[in-house]
């Protein structure tokens, strides 16, 4: 019995978790699961910003919340739009995403109650995140021109 080809069955597939794939090599079918999963994130992720912050506007009043959530909802727009059409427009604007995160970060604090350490812990949280974004325009800019099927390993 070969433990590693079952452990990889289950753990890895590359036709369904393409992260580690160098995007030249990337398939349409891989590409398209990995904006899904990424653009589902960030609406997600950018969803519940956008209702945080217009409760805070409604209740506090603050002007600046109702600027904060008009922008969180443009990238939900920009994340869904990224999903349905794998474009590099929307792909762009979603890499402010992660900049925008860290600098509201670093300028509010998020909570009195957070430690330092986790601070520090959004921060990289949020440096990795942009990275990664980067790698999802590479993939949308690439997407037209990838192979419809994976290629052979």
């Amino acid at each position: 019995m070969d433990w590693r080809k079952h452990v990889k069955k289950y753990v890895w597939d590359e036709n369904k978790t393409p992260y580690l794939i160098p995007v030249a090599k990337l398939s349409k079918p891989q590409a398209q699961k990995e904006i899904f999963i990424y653009a589902l994130f960030v609406a997600v992720l950018f969803s519940l910003f956008t209702l945080i912050l217009s409760v805070e506007a409604k209740l506090e009043g603050n002007f600046k919340s109702i600027g904060m959530a008009f922008y969180a909802f443009s990238v939900i727009c920009a994340a869904v739009l990224l999903g349905l059409s794998r474009h590099v427009y929307p792909a762009y604007y979603c890499v402010t995403a992660p900049v925008a995160a860290f600098i509201y970060i670093a300028a509010t604090g998020l909570n009195p109650n957070l430690g330092t350490m986790d601070h520090v812990l959004l921060m990289i949280f949020t440096g990795l995140w942009a990275r990664y974004t980067l790698r999802v325009v590479a993939i949308a800019d690439a997407y037209p021109e990838m192979a419809d099927q994976p290629q052979a390993q």
